[in-house]
């Protein structure tokens, strides 16, 4: 595994990591594995100042599409803190679109990644977004 960087430092490489293989590895409909990536980061608690080093994991993954036909075409981002003496971990799902709509979205995150960073900073807190498990696959 890499060595532990800055959360800033990780959200770019996690994104230049997902960008290098998207036209490969995303369909523009259905089911596809999800495409990831990880990274070790230095992490300090805003809430207690204590310091620890959590597993950040930025994946692009599909909608079911047996909940609607509406889904098939949906693609989204998931970024997951992941503790690696535990193994517990907390996730948040974002940015919601089209193949196309997504792709445009990560390469606007290479200038500026500030959505993306607040997310990773409330995850990393342990307060992710609400979610529906069962519009994931």
């Amino acid at each position: 595994m890499a060595e532990p960087v800055t959360l800033e430092q990780a959200l770019l490489l996690l994104v230049e990591s997902l960008l290098a293989r998207y036209e490969e590895c995303v369909p523009a409909r259905g089911l596809f594995p999800d495409l990831s990536a990880s990274q070790p980061v230095r992490h300090r608690s805003s809430l207690s100042g204590s310091e620890s080093e959590v597993i950040l994991e930025m994946s692009i993954r599909a909608m079911n599409p047996e909940a609607g036909e509406a889904f098939d075409r949906v693609r989204f981002v998931c970024l997951r803190a992941r503790n690696p003496r535990t193994q517990g971990f907390a996730s948040a799902t974002m940015f919601h679109g089209t193949k196309t709509e997504l792709h445009q979205r990560l390469k606007r995150m290479r200038i500026d990644a500030d959505e993306l960073l607040d997310a990773a900073r409330a995850l990393l807190e342990g307060l992710p977004e609400e979610t529906n498990p069962d519009l994931w696959r």
